[in-house]
């Protein structure tokens, strides 16, 4: 049986949901200088994705033109999705369809947990996503896709988060994460 989290893990994850939501309403203070892509993903297990075979902890979910964040990902073992770490994975093949499905997952997000609520706001899972954020910014920029403003905004949202909360990271790699994190967005943004 677990054991019930201690009220120093209640007032961590308090804290990380109101800063979340303060973090929310961040916008960027001029134009935002797109860093050119440096992250590489694993083509094959993008094409699983396409297929729509996503790995969720050790468990392959055969779930076919539905969404990351229809399939209940909020159970700890899923918790990472929201790291954005398929990101790398879908635009490592480099054609449309990848590109489509990585722009349609990151507005569904968005659309979501974007305004500070749900799973993924902890310091962690902040600083992966927005390092996928900005390393695949050149991917995710079309008008017809997540679009350069409401992405500048989602970018503004976690650096502010992570402005907040990159202290309360856990030692290691996501604090050293956090802080890196924190240095990209203050090279892209103004």
């Amino acid at each position: 049986m677990g054991r019930e989290p201690g009220w120093r893990t209640r007032a961590g994850s308090l804290g990380d949901r109101w800063q979340a939501r303060l973090a929310a309403r961040a916008r960027p203070r001029g134009p935002v200088s797109w860093p050119e892509p440096r992250i590489g993903g694993d083509p094959a297990r993008g094409r699983q994705l396409l297929k729509g075979r996503i790995r969720i902890g050790r468990e392959l979910v055969e779930a076919p033109g539905r969404s990351l964040w229809e399939l209940g990902v909020e159970e700890p073992e899923s918790l990472a999705l929201h790291g954005f770490g398929w990101l790398d994975d879908l635009l490592a093949i480099g054609d449309a369809a990848a590109r489509g499905r990585a722009e349609a997952w990151v507005a569904d997000w968005l659309d979501r947990y974007g305004r500070g609520t749900g799973p993924g706001w902890t310091s962690g899972l902040s600083a992966e996503r927005l390092i996928r954020l900005l390393g695949h910014a050149q991917a995710l920029l079309h008008p017809s896709g997540v679009g350069e403003e409401r992405l500048a905004r989602a970018v503004a949202a976690e650096a502010a988060f992570l402005e907040r909360r990159w202290r309360k990271a856990p030692a290691g790699r996501p604090s050293v994460a956090a802080l890196a994190a924190l240095i990209l967005a203050g090279l892209a943004l103004p």
